[in-house]
């Protein structure tokens, strides 16, 4: 980061207090360490305490132009942070592209991959939305419970979504294929009609699906009991 100004202790003071302003704040919230105190008399977060004059290397480029290089467990942090964001959408593209190709070879057909990438998208975007429900806005919708453990935090940790998407693509194609790949059985083997396929391919493995859900359930719901915020929202 350059900081253009002839005083130079002006400027180390005007980027300290910048680092413990809001922008600390959010970093906080995605989950960084968040000792007390502050020099603005916030909570900071790891990335704001450890910059100081000690471990802040300055480069001169001109008279007025310095370039700033920071160093610790909290800058790194955050470069991690926006690395993985920047390149989460790519993520998401290949991700989508990947079930397209694998799930369109399989079942020989281009409506059956589309249909498995919006339902996909269908439930990503419904825990998403629930996520922030109970954990990001003020007041929580669970937190009339009186439950720490959902009660909400004002935020959600930066690796949520990127460990949630994950699960849920995994989750959601595995159940999805089974359900499908029955009906397309019915249809080809059989000789029955679209409709009938569906309703015998619910019958034969609503039962099924339905407790391999409640597995995943129970599986995950000891991170509920956890203490740790991050193992909750998960």
């Amino acid at each position: 980061m350059c900081i253009r100004d002839r005083s130079m202790l002006a400027q180390m003071k005007a980027y300290r207090n910048w680092l413990t302003s809001d922008i600390v704040k959010e970093a906080a919230v995605h989950g960084l360490p968040i000792p007390q105190g502050g020099s603005s008399g916030c909570a900071a977060c790891e990335a704001a305490a450890s910059v100081n004059f000690a471990n802040v290397t300055m480069m001169y480029e001109c008279a007025t132009q310095t370039t700033i290089w920071l160093e610790g467990v909290g800058p790194s942090s955050m470069d991690a942070i926006d690395t993985i964001y920047r390149l989460f959408p790519i993520i998401v593209g290949a991700s989508a592209g990947a079930v397209l190709l694998i799930v369109g070879i399989a079942f020989r057909s281009v409506l059956i991959p589309i249909r498995s990438v919006i339902s996909i998208a269908a439930t990503e975007l419904f825990i998403f939305g629930l996520s922030v429900l109970v954990f990001r806005q003020e007041p929580g919708i669970l937190d009339w419970m009186g439950w720490s453990n959902l009660h909400s935090e004002g935020g959600i940790s930066w690796l949520t979504p990127i460990v949630a998407f994950s699960v849920v693509v995994g989750i959601a194609l595995d159940y999805d294929i089974f359900l499908v790949t029955r009906i397309v059985e019915f249809i080809q083997e059989d000789g029955m009609s679209t409709k009938e396929a569906i309703l015998h391919g619910l019958c034969s493995t609503g039962s099924i699906i339905t407790a391999a859900g409640l597995v995943m359930a129970l599986a995950f719901f000891g991170m509920i009991l956890s203490s740790i915020p991050i193992l909750n929202v998960l």
